[in-house]
């Protein structure tokens, strides 16, 4: 132990000297002088800070304090102004002992402390204004002085903060570019690895608690063992280049480093998105909350030496482009936490969570007792977000609401770490439920159908409807079990005879479909009508369609539009997207392109890609927008990308023809192929087109003829045209080809 403490203070001086030599050279002489300018101004504020410590005693003994309100306000200020004393002399020590430019790294933490003691020092002067007390006309004079000192160092720290702190991690970069700490620590003839050191600090710390909980006199030996292993993990890390690279949340190397504002921290960019989303207000180093939203900034410094130290493919950027405008949204939600008065407000925030939790269940399942409600579910689960049942239920509802966010997996995993799989364990049927959902939908753990059955079955052993549901959801969709409607329809029973409105909606969806029971719109409508009474959106949607396509009831747009309507108000995105066909195509309503395109941005904002490719079909063809093909590319690609065939097909038809890109047959062909082998009848019938005019590849009459008639097979007739030209055009060719071949004999 004492030769690895030993090499390390050897190299770690070693370090010392060479920022030192770095931090004197000519080039940084004028860092070195606002070094010199910085210490100055703290020796000013320090020597105010002790004149009006002196003259207010000077005042104290001048004026009479037998008033008992005047002696206790003095005695708050002359309290405040000892510890701005004490602070600010720290801050200056701490800055004189600094022997080079590592003062302004820490610049952050220095300034904070001298926020404080200014904090203090306006309260000071504010208690003093209260006492009937003449300050002496000096002493007012200092304490402007002060206040305008501190606002000047505030501004030096700050323009000076992000530039120095590059060059440090510049010279950090040089320092270890040959990892000679990591390799001093590993390679020394000690038998020690880097694992090891760090085994034998948790063995120590492990005893040392077990020691405590038996109330056993614990060796202050033992004590420091422990300490002097902790510092010497600490150094090791500290010391070395590539621990600058490892995220603080995920422990892993950073891809994307950021700065996070006004925290001062270093992240993984992914992994810090993550924790906002979380705790939208918190320092996840520090745990301090902050009260307005965080911001965060590449960090180019970290990453020219993440790329010197592991290649420059090692920086791997990035999109957060999701991320802000779901974290304002979250900002936003926990200021209505904050300032909603709710029924449930009676409840203590860490307590009778219970009672909380069936609360929640009931705004988000119905069960015969309330209408379902996600919005004041959701405040009511931000309010509780320390809680690991309370964030799964969370992660529930932004699935519900939109089934790619990308935050549904941030708090999945999150509740994980809560613990919510112990919890399972225990018999919590709400956790185990939940739990289902996880391993069912592959959020936070790796989709395993059978996990999912196995944690439903516990739950609903317990007579859980949510967990009978996803029992029957199983069956019905036969995931990791043979398809069976039947006992789809017994699990879906169990769970809608507790007034479980998504287990009634999907008996509706049985009768609809004709699975397991013969196909009857009026029981589908009478299941979905009991659901829909306890404001199920599925449900609500589901009604509008039959009333829409005329199944089981009397063909009627204007109904079907107030059930879309309903089930929209709730943020459901097929609701939204039939409202956008209805105005688009006149549909009980006056023909509107207009307010087609708000419904169907509304959906497509959630990623239903269907009210994607309708956005951008309305750029492209510039129906109650401008035309833009810009716009309507970029509509089509967010479909596409979920595997939308007619999205796809648009994307090379806009390459074909050169709208709004270069005109690119292959690109063309790229995309055309995508929407063919899904069975996208146009895209057919355009590859054929491309393979009879050798437009992006070689003419192939033959390929042509074969793309044509799967067009042709769907009933495009434009395509069977096609197939019928080219059969004649190639007998034509045959029969002169035989010709020529008997002229030649």
């Amino acid at each position: 132990m004492e030769a690895i403490t030993a090499t390390i203070s050897l190299i770690q001086e070693g370090i010392l000297d060479k920022y030192e030599e770095e931090s004197s050279s000519s080039s940084n002489q004028s860092l070195h002088n606002e070094i010199k300018y910085f210490r100055k101004l703290l020796n000013s504020i320090k020597g105010i800070l002790q004149d009006i410590r002196q003259q207010l005693v000077v005042e104290q003994e001048k004026t009479d304090y037998n008033h008992k309100n005047n002696t206790s306000f003095l005695k708050r200020p002359l309290l405040l102004l000892d510890d701005a004393v004490k602070e600010g002399g720290q801050v200056l020590e701490e800055c004189s002992r600094a022997k080079n430019l590592r003062v302004h790294i820490f610049s952050k933490t220095y300034l904070g402390k001298l926020n404080g003691a200014s904090a203090k020092m306006k309260d000071a002067m504010q208690l003093l204004t209260a006492v009937d007390i003449t300050l002496d006309g000096s002493i007012q004079e200092n304490l402007k002085d002060l206040n305008d000192q501190f606002h000047l160092l505030q501004q030096t720290i700050q323009h000076h903060h992000h530039e120095v702190a590059d060059l440090f991690v510049q010279q950090q970069q040089d320092a270890f570019q040959d990892g000679i700490i990591i390799r001093r620590l590993i390679d020394l003839d000690l038998g020690t690895s880097e694992s090891d050191i760090q085994g034998q600090m948790q063995e120590i710390a492990d005893r040392a608690d077990e020691l405590r909980r038996e109330k056993t006199f614990v060796d202050d030996q033992i004590l420091k063992r422990v300490q002097d292993m902790s510092l010497l993990v600490n150094r090791q890390y500290s010391l070395s280049s590539k621990s600058l690279l490892l995220c603080p949340i995920s422990m892993e190397v950073m891809k994307d480093p950021v700065l996070l504002s006004p925290s001062g921290h270093t992240y993984d960019r992914e992994s810090i998105c993550q924790s906002l989303l979380i705790q939208p207000d918190v320092c996840p180093v520090t745990n301090k909350r902050y009260d307005k939203q965080l911001t965060f900034t590449s960090n180019i410094g970290l990453r020219q030496v993440l790329m010197a130290t592991y290649g420059d493919s090692a920086y791997q950027s990035y999109d957060d482009t999701w991320f802000w405008p779901r974290y304002h949204a979250l900002w936003k939600e926990k200021q209505q936490v904050h300032s909603h008065d709710l029924a449930y407000s009676s409840y203590p925030a860490t307590g009778n969570m219970e009672d909380l939790y069936k609360r929640v269940e009931v705004l988000l399942y119905g069960l015969h007792r309330e209408s379902i409600n996600d919005k004041e579910a959701e405040l009511l689960v931000n309010y509780h977000l320390s809680d690991s049942i309370m964030i799964a239920f969370k992660s529930f509802i932004l699935w519900r609401r939109n089934k790619t966010d990308p935050a549904i997996d941030v708090f999945a995993k999150y509740a994980l770490l809560q613990g919510l799989a112990r919890i399972s364990e225990s018999g919590n049927r709400i956790a185990q439920n939940l739990l289902g959902n996880f391993y069912l939908n592959g959020h936070g753990v790796s989709q395993d159908y059978s996990k999912a059955m196995e944690w439903y079955q516990k739950a609903a052993s317990q007579g859980f409807a949510a967990a009978q549901n996803g029992i029957g959801y199983i069956y019905d969709t036969g995931q990791g079990v043979s398809q069976d409607y039947s006992k789809a329809m017994e699990w879906y029973q169990k769970a809608a005879s507790q007034g479980y409105a998504a287990a009634q909606c999907n008996i509706g969806l049985l009768y609809y479909d004709g699975h397991g029971v013969s196909q009857d719109y009026s029981k589908a409508m009478e299941w979905y009508q009991k659901a829909a009474s306890q404001g199920y959106a599925a449900a609500q949607f589901s009604i509008g369609d039959l009333y829409e396509y005329s199944q089981g009831v009397t063909q009627d747009y204007s109904k079907a539009m107030e059930w879309y309507q309903k089930a929209a108000s709730q943020g459901y995105a097929a609701a939204q997207f039939s409202i956008g066909c209805f105005y688009e195509y006149g549909l009980g309503v006056s023909q509107d392109y207009s307010k087609a395109m708000e419904w169907y941005q509304k959906a497509a904002s959630q990623g239903y890609a269907a009210a994607q490719y309708n956005s951008g079909y309305l750029y492209g063809h510039g129906l109650g927008v401008s035309q833009d093909y810009s716009k309507a590319m970029v509509w089509y690609q967010k479909a596409a990308s979920q595997g939308y065939a007619a999205a796809q097909f648009s994307i090379g038809y806009l390459y074909s023809y050169g709208l709004g890109v270069s005109q690119d047959y292959s690109r063309a062909m790229e995309w055309y192929q995508k929407a063919a082998n899904q069975g996208y009848a146009a895209a057919q019938n355009n590859i054929g087109a491309l393979y009879e005019y050798n437009l992006g590849v070689s003419q192939d009459y033959s390929k042509a003829i074969e793309w044509y008639q799967k067009a042709a097979n769907q009933g495009v007739a434009d395509a069977q045209i096609s197939v019928e030209r080219l059969k004649q055009r190639t007998e034509k060719t045959h029969t002169r080809q035989r010709i020529l071949k008997m002229f030649k004999k």
